[in-house]
């Protein structure tokens, strides 16, 4: 196969329609963008994250695409421009007369850009797993946290488990005869406890992120050997003052800014673990060290008064796990993987050892719906 892969030009548009229908006939869920201009993250002279978008072309055929999302992080204390590898689509899915596409599109981007990760990969179980595992790339599990606040709704809702019909007929009986909200009620009255010592803290809606953030930014990042840089000019292109989703809050401890979280509170339909569930989410968030519990149960309580049935996390970090569980939250199955490109893991060894002072949440991924 004579394949050559090449930036993404308004040249190739109707090519990558077809790709798209192509896909689509073929049962897949996934397409590749019909335009070449990045519409969050287009690339700028002094842009600090942005996206490039490139094709694999077999004569005027595209035959597979993949994205990079250029951005800031501090490695070791030292800020380096890395690249998210996002959305690589092959034909070779709903055709095996392409196998070998997938491989050629790594190989391409990393000969762009050595260091790279990628974010969101599905379980361990999953293909793509294996495939990056196979070329080289460490893999990471970034574990997962919920608390439940409505136990009914929760066992009523979490499709993940009512798949088993086991599972699903005790869960039902539990709803119904208020044995799961004794249980869950009881579990967090036990745990919630340990935080009754959280006094004097508070929070405030923000619409975006100022100089109080870079103070912030600029204590925290000594404790990290890996992080995105997470400076006010970073956090409000991402967590934009357009986009209605997000919940933006600062914490005080007294009279002193100690932290902040980016939530989402978002209700489902039919989703294939959380069902009919609100969901909140706790996507993002940065504390001074000792101070991330005043985080957790600030925006838990701002979740809250929201109605949500469930709160949700991922979290790398060590202090951030730990301030998890003394906060309630439970720890579950994750489905958030890391991996990193082998030039990227050299750079962070022994990475057994780095990989709690490494800080990745849900906030590092470009698709936060969730």
């Amino acid at each position: 196969m004579d394949l050559r892969i090449v930036p993404y030009t308004h040249d190739h548009v109707e090519a990558v329609r077809a790709f798209n229908r192509r896909l689509k006939g073929g049962g897949s869920r996934y397409q590749f963008p019909e335009s070449p201009d990045p519409q969050r993250y287009p690339r700028t002279d002094d842009a600090n994250i942005y996206q490039e978008y490139f094709l694999a072309l077999e004569g005027e055929y595209v035959r597979g695409g993949y994205m990079l999302r250029h951005q800031e992080f501090i490695i070791n204390q030292e800020e380096r421009k890395i690249a998210a590898y996002q959305l690589p689509l092959s034909e070779a899915s709903i055709d095996s007369t392409f196998r070998g596409i997938g491989r050629k599109l790594l190989e391409d981007s990393l000969e762009r850009e050595p260091l790279q990760m990628v974010l969101g990969i599905g379980g361990r179980d999953q293909p793509a797993t294996g495939f990056f595992r196979r070329m080289g790339w460490p893999v990471y599990d970034i574990p997962f946290y919920f608390r439940i606040l409505h136990p009914f709704r929760f066992l009523r809702n979490i499709v993940y488990f009512r798949r088993n019909i086991l599972y699903k007929l005790l869960m039902d009986l539990a709803a119904f005869s208020g044995a799961g909200w004794i249980g869950i009620k009881f579990f967090n009255f036990f745990i919630l406890r340990k935080t009754g010592r959280i006094t004097d803290s508070r929070s405030e809606m923000v619409a975006s992120f100022e100089s109080w953030a870079d103070e912030l930014w600029k204590v925290i990042r000594r404790g990290h050997i890996f992080s995105a840089v997470r400076d006010s000019l970073t956090l409000n292109l991402i967590y934009p003052l357009s986009d209605q989703r997000f919940i933006r809050h600062r914490v005080f401890f007294g009279n002193d800014n100690v932290g902040w979280a980016v939530l989402l509170a978002t209700e489902l339909k039919d989703h294939n673990y959380f069902g009919n569930m609100k969901l909140g989410s706790i996507v993002d968030c940065l504390a001074l060290p000792g101070f991330e519990e005043y985080v957790i149960e600030e925006s838990t309580k701002i979740l809250k008064t929201l109605d949500v049935d469930l709160v949700v996390t991922n979290q790398s970090y060590k202090s951030w796990r730990r301030a998890m569980k003394n906060c309630g939250y439970m720890q579950g199955p994750t489905n958030y993987l890391l991996g990193l490109s082998p030039d990227l893991s050299k750079m962070l060894e022994p990475l057994e050892k780095h990989f709690e002072l490494m800080h990745v949440n849900r906030g590092d991924s470009t698709y936060l719906n969730l």
